[in-house]
């Protein structure tokens, strides 16, 4: 090879390293100190950092104390954001896109454990009233972490939905099978992960007390849906005539649940 060449291989791999130094060089992201803490100006806010360059100094580790004492097992990588409320709000913070285990803690105003508010894996939902200042540190939650891509969504959450309820006054009974059949009406308004109606049906027949147990399903969409329910007793045969129906229905989202409940006599008929 000619000096000539030479010289030019020795510039074109200085080059190729020059170009690679900042990824090598690149240093911990903006927000991994309180002080850096990222500003959430508008909702609903999302964020993707590299956190595997933070780091925890003491005063993270101070004001994640209560983390570790609720039963995280590490606080690892923090990185923090920051969120003033203009008007009451429940706020959703949610990590679970994220590329490792994550914890949130969650501080009102400057953090320290005389501020922490709570503190859970992937998820938080809590509650600001308007004009205070809500700090979020979210953290490797796994010894040793080498934390990753954080995906960070933070939103305005959902009402517990509204539930009401209804039963009819009659129902019937199979004299075969024993068993008892009731029904009624449902309404649900408002956003549900799950939703469910439940109770038991109390008989008296001649000198037992028969008792069964009912539950179904119902979805959560603003109408009033139809509901039935069949239960057999383990103790006995359901028969015709009076009984005692006690019917409970839930639905919940992140922010809580919503729940109606009726105790009602109904006529059982073949």
């Amino acid at each position: 090879m000619s000096r000539t060449k030479f010289l030019i291989a020795l510039l074109a791999i200085a080059w190729i390293l020059a170009g690679a130094t900042p990824a090598l060089a690149a240093g911990p992201p903006p927000n991994d100190r309180i002080a850096g803490a990222t500003a959430i100006t508008a909702l609903p806010f999302s964020d993707t950092v590299d956190t595997t360059k933070a780091s925890t100094d003491a005063d993270e580790e101070a004001a994640g104390q209560p983390c570790l004492d609720f039963g995280a097992p590490a606080i690892e990588k923090a990185v923090w954001y920051r969120y003033t409320a203009s008007a009451d709000i429940t706020l959703s913070v949610n990590t679970s896109a994220s590329s490792y285990t994550t914890g949130i803690a969650a501080y009102n105003g400057a953090p320290s454990a005389g501020t922490f508010v709570t503190c859970g894996p992937g998820r938080i939902v809590t509650s600001w009233a308007a004009g205070q200042t809500a700090y979020f540190m979210i953290f490797g939650d796994q010894p040793g972490s080498p934390g990753g891509t954080l995906r960070i969504t933070v939103e305005e959450a959902p009402p517990p939905p509204e539930v009401s309820l209804t039963l009819d006054p009659a129902g019937t009974f199979d004299s075969t099978s024993g068993s008892a059949t009731i029904s009624g009406t449902v309404t649900c308004t408002g956003t549900a992960d799950f939703a469910g109606l439940s109770g038991n049906v109390t008989q008296t027949v001649g000198r037992f007390t028969i008792n069964g147990f009912f539950f179904t399903s119902f979805t959560c969409d603003g109408t009033t849906q139809t509901w039935t329910a069949t239960t057999t007793s383990s103790n006995g045969k359901f028969a015709g005539g009076p009984a005692t129906v006690q019917a409970f229905a839930f639905a919940c989202n992140v922010s809580g649940c919503g729940q109606a409940d009726v105790t009602q006599r109904v006529r059982l008929r073949g």
